[in-house]
């Protein structure tokens, strides 16, 4: 850089290219002929350096290697490289990068190992089936139940009673017709559809036998001394005669609070026998 001790007109460097002298204030010094030129001829070419000719022409400028670019490990692919398998290690193209597009040796492997772990636990032993079959009757014990529950729950809904009979006094009942009762009676089909009805607790079996008899049209003879046998109710749970003179507090109800029995018509000789 010049002198800027100089006054401010001798700052700079005149242009030593021959015909031009140009005043330059940040002047460019040739690197082979030493001399100083304007932004023109700052290149030797420009001012026609002698010393630049001069070089020889064998002389080149050293040049770092080119990195040689990876191709893809792919057989028969040359493309360049641009992942990296995670299973392999191994660098494929964009057309071969997953592991199913390429022969992944590893995931070859985990395959196998997870096929013959699957083989073995796919045979279970004599305690593990029958402990599969024990868990499967259960589990079908247990939805059976659930859906019973269900059913009961929207039956209580439907349930037809006397509305001034409290909440807490009420007991639910499903009823429902046997076949025996139905072709012995001759009821039509109407009458063998069930019911849901709910009556105070301290009333007793057999004057809700009463009532569902009203209720359907169905004659009650059980005060005579017949041959046909006596109508009674059978606990749908339990599946035996229920005494008429119980209370329906007395009865065992479901899960779902619901009383589920089925009127039949028994002779007194299997009355007493049950």
């Amino acid at each position: 850089m010049a002198d800027q001790s100089k006054p401010v007109e001798l700052i700079g460097e005149n242009c030593s290219f021959k015909g031009c002298n140009q005043l330059d204030f940040l002047p460019y010094t040739c690197e082979y002929c030493g001399r100083t030129f304007c932004g023109k001829h700052r290149l030797p070419p420009s001012h026609h350096c002698q010393d630049y000719k001069n070089v020889p022409t064998n002389q080149t400028i050293p040049t770092k290697p080119q990195q040689q670019l990876e191709t893809c490990s792919q057989p028969k692919c040359n493309k360049i490289t641009v992942t990296r398998c995670g299973e392999c290690a191994q660098s494929f193209c964009a057309s071969h990068r997953n592991t199913d597009q390429h022969d992944c040796i590893n995931k070859k492997k985990k395959n196998n190992h997870v096929h013959e772990k699957t083989k073995t636990s796919s045979s279970p032993n004599f305690l593990e089936k029958l402990a599969n079959k024990f868990h499967k009757s259960r589990k079908n014990a247990e939805s059976s139940k659930t859906a019973r529950t269900v059913f009961h729950m929207k039956q209580k809904s439907k349930a037809v009673g006397n509305p001034e009979i409290p909440m807490q006094d009420r007991v639910y009942l499903y009823v429902t017709i046997d076949d025996h009762v139905a072709a012995n009676l001759a009821t039509t089909r109407s009458l063998q559809q069930p019911l849901s009805l709910y009556y105070p607790k301290y009333m007793t079996i057999g004057q809700v036998l009463d009532k569902v008899c009203e209720k359907k049209g169905i004659i009650n003879r059980n005060h005579q001394n017949n041959t046909t046998g006596k109508l009674c109710f059978v606990d749908g749970e339990t599946h035996k005669p229920v005494d008429p003179a119980t209370l329906l507090s007395q009865c065992n109800q479901s899960s779902s609070g619901m009383l589920s029995l089925i009127l039949t018509q028994l002779d007194e000789e299997k009355l007493r026998q049950k």
